[in-house]
């Protein structure tokens, strides 16, 4: 049986207390901590809830009436991650385009 991250968040506690909250609706757990990046002396941990693929859409239910909703964890599928990420693509030109051709305008008038 495949296990799907339901949550993330920071923190050990909260994550414990969001866990016990499933198991009481009947949802089986699975309790990791990942860590990310972090800032000199100041780690930073990411805590995620994982429950069998059976039992994800009850679990994001459970959390969504708790008030987690904005701690799901809501992973695309391949076609949606390559639309997600052409669209991310597109947006990063608009902005960037212009600013490379700015900067390369700046540049050459400054030689002039």
């Amino acid at each position: 049986m495949a296990w799907e991250p339901a949550w993330s968040g920071q923190g050990e506690a909260e994550a414990n207390v969001v866990a016990g909250r499933l198991r009481s609706e009947g949802v089986r757990t699975r309790l990791s901590m990942a860590r990310g990046p972090s800032f000199p002396m100041m780690p930073v941990e990411t805590w995620v809830i994982s429950v069998p693929g059976p039992q994800l859409k009850r679990a994001r239910a459970v959390l969504r009436e708790h008030g987690e909703g904005d701690q799901i964890v809501d992973v695309l599928d391949g076609d949606e991650l390559v639309e997600s990420n052409a669209r991310t693509l597109v947006t990063v030109m608009k902005w960037a385009l212009p600013a490379v051709l700015v900067f390369v305008l700046g540049v050459l008038v400054a030689k002039i």
